[in-house]
């Protein structure tokens, strides 16, 4: 049978890809093929060394088997796939039926038994198991009664009747940490602030431990985000973001619009949380709140090609990695936005990103020359023949040469108007300078007059930045 990979790990170099049964007998562990195509549950014996596999899956387009916001998983084992205490059960998760669901194997026979979570949601993150009551405790998304999709909640089921339970009703976004015995869970969303409580196992508010009171965050100038509901391209795809109003509105001025974004299909990233940790700190709310300070609207929103919408929702990015989840939805947005917020100018937009959002900025200045008049682009991977070939081959597939040049950003560089910023560390180990230098050198070819700022001191990035800032207001 198959053998554990060099991949496998308990936990020494980060996030656990396999893990033990309590007493030690054996071990799972989750693999993921080639381009994302298949995945497999394994258990390996520890008295005889024999492996098999519990289950297997593909897909023709590609598995969400675990993402990079925390939403999946089960304690520090990167997957949201288990074998109980005991042995005899397999908990596997699956989009099989368009949104993920956890399913129950026999480990002895590998049969199917059952979906244990036969609802509307999408179940994510497994926190925890009791093996007496055979109570499966989660999180999970898209559960009716919540005003977003996106909003996690605690849920339980049964793995003997597969009946779902939702432990915290409240509207928001929960954050959630149990012993096993309670549950701690911190609920908000970006305009309501947190509010900590303890519960028990069946979800009773046992104690309120905080509400936290921003009296004095706002007496500082910190402006709420306003959540918004958008049309994708499509005209009939719900989308969702937020928008923060510049400071110290006059009544009749139009204000420039920032676009943050990211272009990559493997998360989302419009808080839905007070304290914007929906991405465990990266680049919090893209320095929105501190161009409002400057007089500038800034936007968030998650397009078509991202995860926690179910499988319709998320394929829109499979050989589509070139549409920076959902830009055309973005340019779609505007039109749309300045009907919800007349003071919006449309004539001064600009957008910027990191990474995927650096490739995602600078294609949408070049591919949309008259919606996009500024864009700052950080470390972009401009074209991913030269990137990490597992992360393009999760939604491209092995390499095509066609589809590949599709996604390469230098292909548009003739069609610049506006004003582009290029920042790229040259120590960057992921996505390589090679990126950014090869953009240019298209741009140079174009004829594209430039200012180049080679300077350790962050202060030229910062003039820059507020060069660009000003000319846009």
């Amino acid at each position: 049978g198959c053998q554990p990979s060099d991949e496998v790990s308990f936990g020494f170099r980060g996030d656990e890809t396999a893990r033990w049964l309590p007493d030690s007998s054996g071990f799972w562990y989750t693999r993921v093929g080639r381009a994302f195509k298949e995945a497999y549950l394994d258990y390996v014996d520890a008295r005889t060394g024999q492996c098999e596999t519990i289950v297997r899956e593909s897909s023709e387009h590609f598995l969400n088997v675990s993402d990079c916001i925390g939403q999946t998983g089960y304690g520090r084992y990167r997957f949201s796939n288990m074998i109980t205490p005991d042995g005899r059960y397999a908990v596997w998760q699956s989009e099989r039926s368009g949104k993920a669901h956890f399913y129950l194997y026999d480990t002895n026979t590998h049969e199917l038994l059952r979906d244990i979570t036969p609802f509307s949601g999408i179940a994510c993150r497994i926190l925890c198991y009791d093996q007496d009551s055979h109570m499966l405790y989660y999180t999970a998304n898209d559960i009716p009664g919540q005003s977003e999709p996106y909003y996690h909640v605690l849920c339980s089921t049964c793995i003997d009747t597969g009946e779902v339970k939702v432990l915290t009703p409240e509207d928001g976004e929960h954050q959630i940490s149990t012993n096993g015995k309670w549950f701690v869970d911190t609920y908000s969303r970006v305009d309501t602030p947190p509010v900590t409580v303890l519960r028990n196992l069946d979800g009773n508010v046992e104690k309120v431990l905080a509400r936290a009171d921003i009296q004095e965050l706002i007496s500082l100038g910190y402006i709420v985000p306003e959540p918004f509901r958008v049309k994708a391209a499509d005209g009939e795809t719900d989308l969702y973001g937020i928008l923060i109003r510049p400071a110290d509105m006059k009544a009749g001025e139009h204000y420039p619009l920032v676009d943050y974004v990211y272009g990559g299909p493997q998360m989302y990233i419009t808080p839905k949380s007070f304290t914007f940790d929906a991405l465990q700190g990266r680049e919090l709310s893209g320095g929105l709140e501190t161009m409002a300070l400057c007089g500038i609207c800034g936007m968030i929103m998650d397009g078509r090609g991202t995860p926690g919408r179910g499988t319709d929702f998320h394929w829109y990015s499979d050989k589509n990695l070139h549409g920076c989840c959902g830009l055309e939805d973005h340019v779609c947005a505007l039109k749309q936005l300045k009907e919800l917020y007349p003071f919006l100018d449309l004539s001064q937009v600009g957008i910027w990103g990191s990474s995927a959002g650096g490739a995602m900025a600078a294609r949408a200045i070049l591919e949309y020359p008259e919606v996009y008049c500024a864009a700052v682009a950080s470390a972009g991977d401009y074209d991913n023949r030269i990137y990490a070939a597992g992360w393009a081959e999760h939604y491209y597939g092995p390499y095509d040469e066609e589809l590949y040049r599709k996604g390469d950003v230098a292909s548009l560089t003739g069609n610049l108007q506006g004003k582009l910023m290029l920042a790229h560390g040259l120590m960057d180990w992921n996505v390589i300078p090679a990126q950014v230098i090869r953009l240019v050198d298209s741009l140079v070819l174009e004829n594209k007059d430039f200012v180049e700022i080679v300077n350790e001191d962050n202060l030229n990035f910062i003039i820059y930045v507020e060069k660009i800032i000003k000319e846009m207001k």
